[in-house]
């Protein structure tokens, strides 16, 4: 028998369950109905695995192993990264004391290679290679790299404009961004997608529960006011909404996504020109 709906298929499963009937066969459609889902023309599976994923695989080294390396040499506490080869010169803050370093534009990238804490940079690193992974193995190393950058420069502008006085480090709002590159990816490409309704609860669970962590304190601990921030995850999670919009990998573009990309790009437009 055939259903309109996953819910009308769902409703007759447990009809049947309840009148002591079970057909397994109808059961195992329900499955695939509900999480494996039908693909309409390309399935974006036999895309992926085109690449390793050698950019995410890179930053994620880059940032633990700057950790690790002078961590191992005080004790594993406090923090460490970049920022212990040129101590406060590339943590981003936009004021220290009296000292402007707005203008110090390097710290907009900086940043992201210093940690606080191994919980913090393990917490990070597992987030990177969770979400950018597969999402690199599809569309690409540039396309990742240009949206992670995207979000570390977004997260970083965030900050300043909400926290100017706190100092920033962490790779987590380039994280956020890939998070929001892949969600913009589900949209856009949802009928070339198998099992994307867990892969979108799976997302959002892990935003709620990271979002939960940072607003309970659960985190990474601070070094002279260096912490991550609301902001910064904010900044990221935006620029990365925006520019998977705009420069992900579309299998079957409609009218629909191109008005949305319209939008994506006025809103990187207005950004840019209120953060100038």
């Amino acid at each position: 028998q055939s259903y309109d709906t996953p819910v009308q298929h769902a409703d007759a499963v447990a009809a049947g369950v309840r009148h002591g009937r079970f057909d397994l066969e109808s059961a195992s459609a329900l499955y695939d109905d509900v999480v494996v889902a039908s693909v309409v023309g390309v399935d974006q599976e036999q895309l992926m695995c085109q690449s390793f994923p050698f950019f995410v695989v890179f930053v994620t080294l880059a940032s633990f192993s700057l950790w690790l390396y002078y961590a191992a040499q005080s004790g594993f506490e406090g923090t460490f990264g970049l920022d212990s080869l040129w101590p406060k010169q590339t943590r981003l803050q936009m004021y220290d004391d009296c000292a402007d370093q707005r203008l110090q534009l390097w710290r907009w990238l900086s940043y992201q290679f210093t940690h606080v804490s191994l919980y913090h940079v393990s917490f990070n690193s597992a987030g990177m290679l969770f979400v950018g992974s597969p999402f690199e193995t599809f569309h690409g190393h540039w396309r990742a790299a240009l949206i992670y950058s995207a979000g570390v420069v977004g997260g970083a502008w965030c900050h300043m404009v909400l926290d100017a006085h706190t100092a920033l480090i962490g790779i987590s709002a380039g994280v956020y961004a890939l998070t929001a590159a892949y969600l913009s990816d589900l949209a856009l490409n949802w009928y070339s997608i198998k099992y994307r309704k867990p892969r979108i609860v799976i997302l959002v669970a892990g935003l709620a529960l990271d979002s939960g962590f940072t607003a309970a304190g659960i985190t990474n601990g601070n070094d002279e006011g260096a912490i991550t921030s609301h902001p910064s995850h904010l900044g990221g999670f935006v620029a990365g909404l925006i520019m998977g919009v705009l420069f992900g990998r579309n299998l079957r573009v409609q009218r629909c996504e191109r008005a949305l990309q319209l939008l994506a790009f006025g809103a990187l437009l207005a950004g840019g020109i209120a953060f100038a």
